[in-house]
């Protein structure tokens, strides 16, 4: 067992490493005038830097041109902090759980080849309509209903981020890992909030109605869990920092992506691997947080660390998966394109 904790802390270390790779590249693209021998090949390979009108001898002056006529489309600082964030947000989800759904939804031979990946293999196969629907209605009733008023309401406390200065690469890091950590605790302790006696019984439980989750259980919730888990330790750390509100947009993007995927219900190749929160749904009293660091602090994740699924919990890049259907792992594999992942990923935006 305690090789198993060694091994699951060197991962969570490795882990955060791998969560700020992707931002980082985009920031790094965003601001490469600032990286000596960076600037021209970005700028030869980038699409967006050769894209129409917008041709920028750099992609920064490209993305503040975009934000500032953004700006001009919507002159008033709310609205354009209200909307914005909506259909940021809206649009991201949906787009992702529509590719979800026909996949989930489908019998032939296209959503087939999918079943290869997925983590309770004989669950939602296909899926069920009349409960797909239901989960829609809830989810677009927390993204309307809930998230414009909050987002009204939160406004004052990200005013200063509509026109604030685009971070600098050392700025943007120091935010991105601030982000995280800010994230990790306010969800770690508020989830296990959620899973007391009463809170549970009230609020909780309509999230685990799917012992075996989909993409769109990600926001399916009680209205006030969507505010205190879902919405607010997103929110928590752009609001301490100030950050900029594009910069911000760019952090709730990465945030629906990964949460959606770590409920989608499927291990796809080159995707952070959801068995951990798949484990949480399937068994309920383990693995509450987001990165994994205070189940290993708290010792929530004992039983998940001995699971069967926890050694095909990995990050692959080969279009087979190197775990049997049902989640065991293959016998010889673990290297060739295997990267242990024991992120936690479990947020809900």
């Amino acid at each position: 067992m305690a090789g198993a904790k060694r091994a699951a802390l060197r991962a969570l270390i490795r882990d955060f490493a791998t969560l700020l790779f992707y931002p980082t590249v985009l920031i790094i693209f965003m601001r490469s005038a600032e990286l000596k021998g960076v600037s021209s090949l970005v700028n030869k390979t980038c699409v967006w830097c050769n894209f129409g009108d917008l041709r920028s001898s750099d992609c920064f002056e490209n993305w503040t041109y975009l934000y500032e006529w953004s700006r001009l489309l919507c002159p008033n600082p709310l609205w354009f902090f209200v909307f914005g964030t909506f259909i940021t947000h809206f649009s991201v989800f949906w787009l992702y759980n529509a590719v979800l759904a026909v996949i989930d939804m489908g019998t032939g031979p296209f959503s087939k080849f999918f079943l290869k990946y997925k983590v309770q293999h004989e669950v939602n196969v296909p899926l069920n309509p009349k409960k797909f629907w239901k989960g829609v209605r809830l989810v677009v009733f927390n993204q309307t209903v809930v998230m414009i008023p909050l987002s009204i309401f939160a406004y004052p406390m990200f005013a200063r981020s509509v026109d604030a200065e685009i971070p600098n690469l050392d700025t943007a890091f120091l935010q991105l890992a601030i982000f995280v950590i800010c994230e990790e605790v306010t969800f770690y302790y508020g989830h296990r909030l959620m899973h007391s006696k009463a809170m549970y019984k009230k609020f909780h439980k309509i999230h685990h109605e799917w012992q075996a989750p989909i993409g769109l259980v990600a926001l399916y919730a009680h209205p006030l869990e969507h505010v205190t888990s879902n919405l607010f330790p997103a929110f928590v750390g752009p609001m301490i920092c100030g950050s900029h509100l594009g910069f911000v947009w760019i952090w709730y993007t990465f945030g629906i992506i990964t949460t959606i995927n770590t409920h989608c219900g499927y291990h796809f190749p080159c995707a952070f691997s959801p068995r951990a929160h798949d484990y949480h749904h399937e068994k309920f009293n383990e693995v509450f947080g987001v990165m994994g660091w205070l189940d290993t602090f708290h010792g929530t994740n004992k039983t998940w660390l001995e699971s069967e699924s926890y050694k095909s919990h990995e990050q692959y890049f080969t279009i087979e998966p190197p775990f049997e259907v049902g989640g065991k792992k293959k016998k010889g594999e673990g290297g060739g394109g295997v990267v242990k992942n024991t992120k936690l990923k479990s947020k809900k935006i």
